[in-house]
């Protein structure tokens, strides 16, 4: 089998040394997505564009929050010599923006996605990944300006005194993860497919370079990693010759490399099935009902043996007064944040399978089967 194929350009840090057990030589700031896929994070792209040292700062401090004593973070790529050197990256997924009206104005959810990237340096391998995400949401009186939004995630992005910042949340989710080996067993969302019915009903923007299966991926990588504290190969789209490509990362001194993933031992398949919607009128108030379904597989490749084979879907009811001005602003922000919940819902359920399981799934066996999927998971961990 074939490796998948990343492509990395790094930027790289001269950042204030720690003294830990384990070497682990820091790569810096990387954009991670497809090379044609800058419009995922452009406020990212718009500042690193204007200064390429921008995220050096706030990343150096939100580091000196980091308190491991099992790793030694070596600031200097260049006293790399040959042998196991690990490195670590920041690793920026993307930036979105969520937004429905309600009685007090328009909420607005920022998110950006990013990844805990380490991989062999030498080898130019992927050791493992852990997705970490950071929200934050404010209230305007109507849509705000693009100015806005970019003030907001620029801020997400620099500040590292706000409660939203993202190196904070990186590091926080750095201070409790394990640094595996090549030799650990690993996890992979392989692929994301729409059905026919999704196929024909999301408009053309999610259509754009498969954001809609880029961003699923993300979100169920996300809850799964952070639900069941186990790494996820990140999942990777599009091609360079014969391989996928899915990561991108920028030096500041523009070096490129090709990194390859390991040969996952347990993937994950998901079928995105057809977004719906319906209305329900009483006397003073309307329940709008927002449904996201999906089936999940979890198999082993190398055997064919199937661990998890089951529909699972959530419906999101919103019970909105008759007297409130409440407007639905783009109906695929409300989708989205359905399947969400149905990730979060589900990641959970992998451990707990608890009553709340039945508002998800009808499958019969479905708790045997996600307790054979824990046992994958456990072996990945």
């Amino acid at each position: 089998m074939k490796n998948t194929l990343l492509t990395f350009f790094f930027i790289t840090f001269v950042c204030s040394p720690f003294v830990y057990a384990k070497d682990l030589y820091f790569a810096g700031f990387s954009f991670l997505g497809n090379a044609d896929q800058d419009f995922r994070y452009p406020v990212a792209v718009n500042l690193f564009d204007t200064n390429n040292t921008v995220f050096k700062n706030p990343l150096d401090t939100a580091l000196k929050k980091l308190n491991r004593n099992d790793i030694n973070l070596i600031y200097d790529l260049g006293k790399i010599s040959s042998g196991e050197a690990l490195a670590i990256s920041f690793a920026l997924t993307d930036e979105v923006i969520e937004r429905f009206s309600t009685k007090d104005g328009v909420t607005n959810a920022y998110k950006i996605f990013a990844q805990i990237l380490v991989f062999d340096f030498n080898e130019k391998k992927v050791i493992t990944n852990f997705p970490v995400l950071v929200q934050n949401e404010t209230i305007t009186s109507g849509i705000p300006s693009s100015d806005y939004d970019f003030e907001i995630f620029q801020q997400m992005y620099l500040d590292t005194n706000f409660a939203g910042s993202i190196f904070n949340q990186w590091v926080k989710k750095l201070q409790d993860v394990k640094i595996l080996n090549s030799s650990t067993l690993h996890l992979q969302l392989r692929n994301v497919e729409l059905d026919t019915a999704v196929l024909s009903q999301i408009p053309d923007s999610l259509k754009n370079k498969n954001l809609l299966k880029v961003r699923s991926a993300q979100k169920l990588e996300y809850h799964i990693s952070s639900k069941q504290n186990v790494p996820i190969l990140p999942f990777t789209i599009g091609q360079i010759g014969n391989f996928k490509k899915g990561l991108i990362a920028r030096f500041s001194d523009g070096i490129e490399y090709d990194l390859t993933l390991p040969d996952a031992d347990f993937v994950i398949d998901v079928l995105i099935r057809e977004f719906k919607n319906a209305n329900v009128d009483k006397e003073k108030f309307v329940v709008k009902i927002f449904g996201a379904f999906i089936t999940l597989k979890v198999l082993e490749p190398l055997s064919g043996k199937t661990y998890l084979d089951s529909k699972f879907n959530f419906k999101n009811e919103l019970v909105i007064p008759k007297s409130e001005n409440f407007k639905i602003l783009n109906i695929w922000d409300v989708y989205q944040r359905t399947q969400d919940s149905l990730f979060s819902k589900l990641s959970k359920q992998i451990s707990l399978k608890d009553d709340k399981l039945k508002e998800i799934t009808k499958t019969k066996n479905i708790k045997k089967q996600l307790t054979d999927f824990e046992e994958v998971i456990k072996k990945c961990k």
